[in-house]
């Protein structure tokens, strides 16, 4: 259990730098894809359920995947609302931590009321609702990012 734990920290350390690399570049299609892969791999949990590597092996994925989604959303609030970041971190630990409590309150109904397999189910689904919710990031998009990555494309450009 150790060692699976062990490598669950350290998939989450790659995670997190292969998020870092990617942003730049990518950052409104892996806020929509990462959730639905992290829905994927938890689904791979049902579907493995007691073969122990399979689990680990999809419990190293869900550590690499769950790290790289903070990384991804602290970079949409720098560039969507750099001139307020302190009031904006303040918003997002809000919705965290609204976000956590309603998800225990669901996973809890549903561990009661149905199963374990249901609170992976239900999480899933909120996966699925929060990439539908980011879409092709247009509504994420701010005027003021938008504004500073022409001027960044014009600059490089050298127009």
């Amino acid at each position: 259990m150790s060692l699976l734990l062990l490598r669950l920290g350290v998939a989450g350390f790659f995670g997190t730098y292969g998020a870092s690399t990617l942003v730049k570049r990518h950052l409104y299609f892996l806020l929509m894809c990462l959730p639905l892969t992290l829905g994927a791999v938890t689904l791979g949990l049902l579907a493995v359920r007691h073969h122990i590597w399979a689990v680990a092996l999809a419990m190293i994925a869900w550590g690499a995947v769950n790290s790289a989604i903070p990384v991804l959303w602290s970079t949409w609030l720098t560039k969507g609302i750099n001139d307020e970041p302190e009031s904006g971190g303040g918003l997002i630990v809000g919705a965290i931590q609204l976000s956590m409590m309603l998800g225990a309150a669901l996973g809890g109904l549903l561990l009661d009321h149905i199963s374990v397999a249901a609170t992976f189910l239900g999480g899933t689904v909120l996966l699925a609702l929060a990439s539908l919710a980011v879409g092709d990031g247009k509504r994420l998009r701010s005027r003021n990012a938008d504004r500073s990555d022409l001027l960044a494309t014009e600059d490089a450009a050298g127009i």
